[in-house]
Parts: C-alpha cells; structure tokens; sequence
C-alpha cells in the first residue's frame, strides 16, 4: 500500500491561493481515475498537521494512498502533473513538501493511522454535503471563494475526503442492493466539518483531562458542574411530577 503525506501551503491573504486550491479540488475525479484515495483538508489559517515552523497555514494538504500496490512512486506520480501545473500557472505561490512511505499491507498501514488517540470516540455534530464532479468542475472561480469561505468560517479548516472513483460508482453488490445512499454512485468527495458538542464529552474529559476544543465549556470542572446542574434541574422536574401521583396514593390509602 503507497501512501504519501503531504502539505501544499500557500498565503490566505493572497488571492491566488484560491485559484489553485480550487484546481487541486477540479482533479479529483482523475486522481480518483488511477486509484487514489484521500483524507484531504482545505486550511485557511488553520493548523499546520505537522512542525514546519509556522503555526498557521493556507493551502490543501492530507493523506493520499493507492491500495494494492508496492510502488513507492505512484502516489506521487498520480499528484505530479497538479503540482507540475500549479508551480507552471502559478508560480512561486505553492510550496509543495511530501513524504511517501509503502505498507506491506493494509492491516500495516492501518495500525499506523487508525484513530488510536480516541479509543471512544468524540461527540461531534458533523454537517456535511456530497459533491459530485460539477461541483468541482463548473465554476472555481465561484469555487475558490465558498472553500476560502467555508474554511476561515469553521476554525481554518475542513475535510475534503476523496472517497468516490470506480469502486464506489460502479460497485455490484451481492443480491443486486445495498442501503448506500445513490449519490454515492456519482460522488467524487465528501465534504464536513466537525463541531464538538458537550453532553457526551463528561466520561473522557474526567479520564483524559482537560479537552481545550470543547466549547464553550474547557475543563473538567466545568463539565461536571454543567452536568450537576442539569441533573438537579432534571430531579427536581421529577420530583415534581411525581408529587400529585404520590399525594393520590396516599389519600387513597387513607
């Protein structure tokens, strides 16, 4: 399995970055075409993945892997001709920084990327959208706004994942159906953006610490303090339509 990690940063302030961010989203279905899959993320000031020196960045950057394979160029050979356009039509405006690494299988790439620092999940309220090939292709002038948009409007950053490709659109299933939603069979990416919401975060913020991107409660205490109030508040409701009841039955009693 050939998998490569990579950053394509620019400026959120220059206008430019959000002509080739849409061009990177336009190709899509032709990565898709040869095999590729990808976690993706268009970041507007948003958090750099990894230690490059800058605490923000701008730009596209992700984890793109082909499966079934021990090439250790593909991935990056699939991508080349978009980088090779962007440094051609835009140059000097995209910084390009990648590093591929092949697993001998799945199960091998798996037990390095699986979400092992949340063994329980999160709480997350996740609004997202299918987009198919128009949605890229029409128009990315209009395009490069709604992405520059979307993402400075939820944190810097949102996901882009390049699911669709053969696969998806012309799988056959067994018994001729399957409960996979039909837009699915002419998707080229999902796109969502996750917000955390606060009643299921109680159990891991007392085990795990303090959770800094739960809003707008930040500490353990505060959860707890929510939770009691809540709580009371539910017990006294309680209590209170319990009464009548109670009050008859001991008149009956009587």
């Amino acid at each position: 399995m050939n998998n490569m990690q990579f950053l394509m940063i620019g400026n959120g302030s220059d206008p430019t970055t959000w002509e080739w961010v849409p061009y990177i989203l336009s190709q899509y279905p032709v990565l898709e075409a040869k095999g590729v899959a990808s976690y993706s993320f268009v970041a507007n000031n948003g958090t750099s993945p990894i230690p490059i020196g800058i605490p923000t960045i701008s730009g596209f950057y992700g984890t793109a892997v082909i499966p079934n394979t021990t090439d250790p160029g593909l991935v990056l050979a699939a991508y080349a001709p978009i980088v090779e356009h962007i440094h051609a039509t835009w140059p000097g405006k995209m910084t390009f920084i990648q590093q591929t690494t092949v697993f001998p299988s799945f199960l091998d790439w798996f037990r390095v990327y699986d979400d092992s620092g949340s063994p329980a999940g999160k709480s997350l309220y996740m609004p997202s959208r299918l987009m198919d090939e128009a949605s890229f292709t029409r128009d990315l002038a209009t395009l490069g706004t709604t992405v520059r948009d979307l993402a400075a409007a939820t944190g810097g950053t949102f996901v882009a994942f390049m699911l669709g490709g053969s696969g998806v659109w012309d799988a056959r299933p067994r018994g001729g159906s399957n409960a996979v939603l039909p837009g699915w069979r002419k998707v080229v990416a999902h796109i969502s953006r996750c917000y955390s919401f606060m009643v299921l975060m109680l159990g891991q913020a007392l085990l795990a610490g303090p959770y800094s991107w739960v809003t707008p409660f930040s500490t353990p205490a505060d959860l707890v303090t929510t939770q009691q109030i809540a709580s009371s508040s539910i017990l006294s409701t309680r209590r209170q339509k319990r009464q009548p009841f109670q009050k008859q039955q001991r008149q009956s009693a009587s």
